[in-house]
């Protein structure tokens, strides 16, 4: 869902913005950022 609708929102787009999808991970009360973790 989150990919179909950050493609709906870019294909609206004139010009793509730069775009990645990036995931918090809270586990035992540590962080971790996982960066571009999945693609559009």
């Amino acid at each position: 869902r989150i990919v179909f609708a950050a493609r709906c929102y870019l294909g609206r787009m004139t010009q793509l913005p730069p775009c990645r999808f990036d995931v918090v991970v809270v586990q035992a009360g540590e962080l971790q950022w996982i960066k571009a973790a999945f693609g559009c």
